[in-house]
C-alpha cells in the first residue's frame, strides 16, 4: 500500500485542505479522507461513502501532481501515520 497527504491552500468554502489516502499497488484509492475549510471531514471506502466517494481512476503519482498550483505540500507518509489519523477521524464520527 502507498499512503499520501496532500495539503493545498484553497480557501473556498466546503473544499478540501488536506487529504490523506490510502491506494493499491496499482495506485488506486482503497480509503480517502478529507478536511475541508469549513471545519468538516469526509470520507470514503470501497464500502462507505460519507460525503465523498473513491476516485475511479488511477491516482496520479506525486511528480506528476508537484506542478499543480494549488497544491502546498504532497508526500507519502507511514502507514502508522494514516492509520492514526483514520482511527481518530473513524473514533470521532462514532462519538
Amino acid at each position: 500500500m502507498i499512503y499520501l497527504y496532500i495539503k493545498s491552500d484553497y480557501d473556498l468554502r466546503d473544499t478540501p485542505y488536506e487529504v490523506y489516502v490510502e491506494l493499491d499497488e496499482e495506485r488506486y484509492a482503497k480509503r480517502y479522507l478529507e478536511f475541508l475549510t469549513d471545519g468538516t471531514n469526509n470520507y470514503a471506502t470501497e464500502n462507505v461513502e460519507n460525503g465523498i466517494f473513491l476516485p475511479y481512476e488511477k491516482f496520479p503519482k506525486i511528480e506528476e501532481m508537484s506542478d499543480i498550483k494549488e497544491i502546498k505540500e504532497i508526500k507519502e507518509i507511514s502507514e502508522k501515520e494514516f492509520e492514526d489519523i483514520w482511527r481518530k477521524i473513524m473514533d470521532d464520527k462514532r462519538n
